[in-house]
């Protein structure tokens, strides 16, 4: 019985150790359990410092970094522009010396044109007036012939015929010898594709007068046939002429003078005058 007793006596007091013990240590995980919130919380307290501290930090460098990039940018725009503005002015520059040069080299061949145009014209006025005073001559020979009673017939009527050939050749010049004498001397046509013009129209109306006279000749159609042929071309030569660069022109000019001097002793020699 005293056993029983010793037992249970025993037994309820490792129960109330036990419990004991359990409390204690449920009271420890409980101040464990306090302490370690209010440690997270005051490491969360610190970290939010910290991070508070560092968002400020990386803040004012990506402030810093912000201005250091926009001041870097305007000098480059800066440069860039005062690049572009030094690029116009040259540009500009080089525009101005340019127009300058184009200036000069157009002012040199309007110089240059003008110059042989002169010339050009100074060579058709001198074949002009080379063609009429040989004409002029010859016609004053025919007429020396006329005067001193060498006439026959055939003669006579071949005169008839040439004094109409040459009349428009000495009427224009006794008029300028006239105009000349009262001292309004006319001069030359400026223009030397004119005095061309003038003198193709002149041998183009011989020319018709002479078929009209001796046509029925066979020799004098087939001339006067070929002639006029010539006379066309020569037209359409001094038309196209006028497109070409003035050296040129004076070229045509030339040969176109020179192939009239032909015509024109040819016609002459068809009226027994010989040049």
């Amino acid at each position: 019985m005293d056993t029983l007793t010793s037992k249970l006596t025993s037994f309820r007091k490792n129960r109330a150790v036990r419990r004991a013990e359990e409390k204690a240590l449920r009271r420890k995980a409980t101040i464990e359990a306090k302490a370690q919130v209010k440690a997270q919380k005051a490491a969360e307290k610190i970290r939010d410092k910290a991070d508070s501290k560092n968002v400020k930090k990386l803040k004012k460098r990506a402030e810093k970094a912000t201005k250091r990039t926009t001041k870097k940018a305007k000098k480059t725009a800066n440069s860039l522009e005062q690049g572009h503005q030094e690029r116009r002015r040259g540009a500009a520059e080089l525009k101005i010396r340019q127009n300058k040069s184009e200036d000069k080299a157009r002012r040199k061949q309007l110089a240059k044109e003008a110059k042989l145009q002169s010339k050009a014209d100074k060579a058709a006025a001198k074949d002009a007036k080379v063609g009429r005073a040989h004409e002029k001559k010859m016609a004053e020979l025919e007429l020396a012939k006329v005067k001193q009673g060498h006439l026959n017939k055939d003669s006579a009527k071949r005169y008839v015929g040439f004094a109409q050939i040459v009349l428009p050749v000495l009427a224009p010049l006794a008029f300028k010898g006239i105009t000349s004498a009262q001292g309004s001397a006319a001069p030359l046509a400026a223009n030397p594709a004119t005095a061309l013009e003038n003198r193709i129209s002149a041998l183009r109306e011989s020319l018709s007068k002479l078929n009209a006279n001796r046509g029925s000749e066979p020799e004098i159609a087939r001339f006067s046939e070929r002639t006029e042929v010539r006379l066309n071309d020569m037209n359409t030569a001094l038309e196209t002429a006028e497109t070409i660069p003035t050296a040129e022109r004076r070229n045509v000019h030339k040969s176109i003078a020179g192939e009239l001097d032909r015509v024109n002793r040819d016609v002459l020699a068809r009226l027994g005058v010989k040049s």
